[in-house]
């Protein structure tokens, strides 16, 4: 048996992400936002439920900035390295 994954994002900012992403015009309703996410509905209705995982959390803060999937050729700057 596996263990489900710890919730970083609470349920409450889940529908607040899911609200705001409608209300600044980057999906037209809600319903829109599991494919952006590559979930099904159900897990996106369990998510506003119980809130996500960290993978999830971090997804959520890019798409919310209208932030494109990561790539070499499209990288700008260097990651910073921790000391």
């Amino acid at each position: 048996m596996s263990k489900s994954p710890k919730t970083t994002m609470s349920a409450d900012d889940f529908r607040a992400w899911a609200l705001a992403m409608v209300e600044k015009g980057i999906v037209q309703r809600e319903a829109d936002l599991p494919a952006l996410l590559g979930i099904t509905r159900q897990g996106f209705w369990l998510m506003k439920k119980r809130g996500a995982d960290c993978r999830t959390d971090l997804a959520c803060g890019a798409l919310i900035m209208k932030r494109k999937p990561w790539s070499k050729t499209a990288s700008t700057g260097t990651v910073p390295t921790s000391t």
